[in-house]
């Protein structure tokens, strides 16, 4: 494929997934006010049903991951890219007229199962490099998906503050006008010759974990995938809380410290990955990526001025490297037909983490012991929790015997 050709698929990529991150941020600030208006009154209703949005979102997104992927691999990347983008178009335009927390929430699975091609965007980007050269390329989807999470919630409360239901417009026209672009300019990134039909079980969350059993190293990866986004919910679900309610800060503070950590995030995911990857290798930058996360998490357990807090924070940005640098780990195990099923299987865990990492973060900073321990419990548990990540990850160590195993045996598929 042309340079040009392989430049603009990649930013097409980039561009799908910074818009999958920014729609869903920009909900977030309008929420509770949006549910007033399709008759949610009261406070506990409000909170209930944003709640069971937030989660229907986050289920179906996890069941479609791997349907997605798996498609992908088969009739190839714009077949399921381009349709999905015509879909959540017209699913922000319904959000933007209804009335009906039915049809709300309705529209929120759909959201949830067709927002599951960020795992296609990513191969995409994948198809159009070689391995070598793939821990920058998942860096910069990494670093496009967090400046959509930075720039998201921003944008919502700035539309929000014109009109309740502009971010839904706004997200809506943003989906059509990249699927229309896509359509035109998108070349196919997915050679007719690499492509395969797909069994049962690689559609199906967990029971996809088959087509990869003989490589107990991979498994290891993508478990510890699982704990660390379920572990760092401890700072993504519950930062607003813990800041107001411990640190006794502000709605201002609040919001200035997850921009400067959400910017750090995409910096680094797009900027410092590639040279680390080609300094360290990208197991050993995977494994040595975390340490700063749980150093952070063990910081903020027991930090309450201002300045500590911000120094834990900023160290804990230092982790974006973690999870592009377990992609690039795994990617050469893959062929070029399989790279939608190891996106497929990382964006399950991440998205299995998104399900369970809230209830379990929120039901630690309730309990008792939270109270005890000003607040710090729930870092105590989210550095627990990576540090399991980090020990997976050192047994998941790699070899050459691993590679050829699994490359063998899924070409005997």
């Amino acid at each position: 494929m042309a340079k040009a050709k392989v430049r603009l698929a990649i930013g097409i990529a980039l561009c799908a997934l910074f818009l999958d991150a920014m729609a869903f941020g920009s909900l977030l600030p309008v929420l509770p006010d949006f549910l007033r208006l399709v008759g949610m009154e009261s406070e506990t209703q409000i909170a209930v049903s944003a709640s069971i949005l937030l989660l229907t979102f986050a289920v179906f997104q996890f069941l479609f991951v791997p349907v997605m992927s798996a498609l992908s691999d088969r009739f190839g990347r714009r077949a399921i890219l381009i349709p999905s983008m015509l879909g959540l178009g017209f699913d922000y335009a319904i959000m933007s007229v209804t009335d009906s927390i039915v049809i709300l929430t309705i529209a929120r699975a759909v959201s949830g199962g067709l927002a599951a091609t960020y795992a296609v965007a990513i191969a995409i980007a994948a198809d159009c490099v070689p391995p070598e050269k793939r821990a920058s390329i998942f860096g910069l989807a990494s670093g496009a998906i967090g400046a959509g999470f930075v720039f998201g919630p921003g944008l919502g409360g700035i539309l929000g503050e014109v009109a309740i239901r502009l971010p839904m417009i706004v997200s809506s026209t943003a989906f059509f006008a990249v699927a229309v672009i896509a359509y035109f300019f998108l070349p196919e990134t997915l050679d007719t010759k690499d492509r395969r039909t797909p069994q049962i079980e690689e559609l199906i969350p967990f029971v996809q974990f088959a087509a990869i059993r003989h490589d107990r190293s991979a498994i290891y990866m993508l478990v510890a995938v699982f704990v660390i986004f379920l572990s760092s919910h401890a700072y993504f679900s519950l930062w607003p809380f813990y800041a107001t309610d411990i640190l006794d800060w502000g709605i201002g503070k609040v919001g200035l410290s997850m921009t400067i950590y959400g910017c750090l995030l995409a910096v680094v995911s797009a900027v410092l990955v590639g040279p680390a990857e080609k300094l360290f290798g990208s197991w050993r930058l995977a494994c040595l990526s975390l340490l700063p996360a749980i150093i952070s998490f063990l910081g903020l357990a027991v930090a309450i001025q201002d300045v500590p807090v911000y120094s834990f924070l900023i160290l804990g940005g230092l982790s974006a490297a973690t999870v592009p640098a377990i992609q690039a780990t795994l990617s050469p195990r893959f062929g070029a037909d399989r790279q939608g099923q190891l996106q497929g299987l990382v964006a399950s865990m991440q998205s299995l983490g998104a399900i369970v990492g809230p209830p379990v973060m929120f039901a630690a900073f309730a309990s008792p012991i939270t109270d005890k321990l000003l607040g710090g419990f729930i870092y105590l548990i989210g550095a627990a929790g990576l540090s399991i990540g980090l020990l997976l990850l050192l047994a998941a160590r790699p070899s050459g015997k691993h590679v050829r195993a699994m490359a063998s045996w899924l070409e005997s598929r």
